[in-house]
């Protein structure tokens, strides 16, 4: 099955298949679970700390590992996760590797974003999709799979 783990829970290494960090709230853990099954039927390799540490690792560092290996991340923001500091920082190692930072919203708006005034502008100029409009991720996900890029990032936009 794609996305398998070793015992410490990170991102195996494998050439034909991208790597995706999918950032969440742990309040958003079952829409983070779908998520991520959704992103292995492309054929991509994920890491969901919900469903790949290891009992008893050290989750810093596998995170940190997880992190650094990663291809693309996947941040969904809700309600819940805009306080999660660790998110914070996971998207900010995404941000200085320059990895693809695929924005997904899940009881939140764009506008909504937009009026935070601590909110990154950097992640403002990303293309941020609905949640209902997730296959234009994954469908974009699978051919990078495949070793074709697809269409640029912002085919389709967020509800506001």
């Amino acid at each position: 099955m794609a996305g398998e783990r070793g015992v410490g829970g990170g991102l195996e290494d494998r050439a034909a298949s991208r790597r995706v960090f999918i950032s969440h709230s742990s309040r958003d853990t079952w829409v983070a679970r779908q998520i991520s099954r959704a992103v292995e039927e492309t054929g991509a390799e994920t890491f969901l700390d919900a469903a790949r540490l290891a009992v008893g690792a050290e989750w810093t560092e596998v995170i940190r590992g997880a992190l650094a290996r990663a291809d693309e991340l996947v941040i969904l923001w809700t309600p819940w996760s805009l306080e999660r500091p660790f998110l914070w920082l996971e998207l900010g190692a995404s941000w200085l590797r320059q990895i693809r930072i695929a924005q997904v919203l899940y009881g939140v708006t764009t506008r909504e974003l937009r009026d935070r005034p601590d909110f990154p502008s950097f992640l403002l100029e990303r293309q941020m999709l609905d949640i209902d409009n997730l296959e234009v991720f994954l469908g974009q996900l699978e051919q990078r799979n495949r070793g074709r890029e697809g269409p640029p990032e912002g085919a389709t936009d967020a509800r506001d």
